[in-house]
């Protein structure tokens, strides 16, 4: 996710906990849709309905296949960085 956004989703978040309605960013923006996305959100929360937190919404995002596709990958990574580092070991021999 972009960081412009999420920093966007942040603020808006806060504002709506407030229940400011002022939002910094130019209308029909993303940075202006993810603040306020992010501002339903903190409103939901001040007024004690069930909200998303930020690393929630983004864990909805990310199919959860995808997601262990990456850990998965990086654990090839490791064997594959870790085979190669005993073979070096064995050939110095």
């Amino acid at each position: 996710m972009n960081l412009a956004l999420d920093q966007a989703w942040k603020r808006g978040f806060k504002a709506g906990e407030v229940f400011s309605k002022r939002c910094p960013y130019t209308q029909e923006t993303p940075e202006a849709r993810s603040w306020f996305e992010g501002w339903n959100h903190g409103s939901a929360k001040a007024l004690g309905f069930p909200h998303q937190s930020l690393e929630e919404r983004f864990l909805q995002l990310v199919p959860p296949r995808r997601r262990r596709r990456r850990a998965g990958d990086v654990a090839d990574a490791t064997a594959v960085a870790s085979a190669s580092e005993v073979q070096r070991a064995v050939g110095s021999r």
